[in-house]
């Protein structure tokens, strides 16, 4: 290869043609490209995101399961419907309950539940709650014959996006 005129890039000996060379293009190609299909997968989950349908949570069962002279355990069971068209893992979930507006238990589950797509699934959650601020509730359950409840909390999926973590919440009551 000889140096062609006024050093603007190389030309290939024997040919008669003259190849340029541009060093910064390779670089800009070398950099460029990553960054286009970096965005272009950012915006693609961006609008999987958009896409992604809230599974729909409703109270399905509560049982006491334990008593003691400091409280007790429930076992709460959450309907949760999953509209999408694809399988969703829940990873955690984290809950309040409360009762007539006075919060009775709080906590967090680690453990992964699958739900299929377009089904519905039934959730197990285990709540602790102290004697103490179920007898406040336990007084007004005697004295008015029924007590409101809800539940909410959030729950943290894997998606094929990528982790989300969506609010729920479910009311009902309990009466004599």
């Amino acid at each position: 290869m000889e140096v062609g005129t006024g050093g603007a890039g190389v030309t290939a000996a024997g040919t008669g043609h003259g190849v340029r060379r541009r060093p910064w293009r390779r670089a800009v190609c070398r950099l460029g490209l990553p960054v286009a299909l970096l965005l272009g997968v950012a915006g693609c989950a961006s609008l999987a995101r958009r896409a992604f349908q809230n599974p729909v949570v409703a109270v399905a069962d509560t049982k006491v399961t334990g008593l003691s002279p400091r409280g007790g355990s429930l076992e709460v069971t959450l309907r949760v419907e999953n509209p999408n068209d694809f399988r969703l893992d829940i990873g955690a979930v984290r809950y309040v309950v409360l009762v007539d507006s006075t919060q009775v238990a709080t906590g967090r589950i680690d453990r992964v539940v699958t739900l299929e797509p377009s089904s519905t699934t039934l959730v197990a959650v285990p709540v602790q709650f102290a004697l103490d601020a179920v007898a406040m509730v336990g007084v007004r359950f005697l004295t008015t014959g029924s007590l409101q409840y809800r539940v909410t909390g959030q729950f943290d999926y894997v998606t094929p996006f990528g982790r989300l973590t969506r609010p729920f919440a479910s009311d009902g009551s309990v009466r004599r």
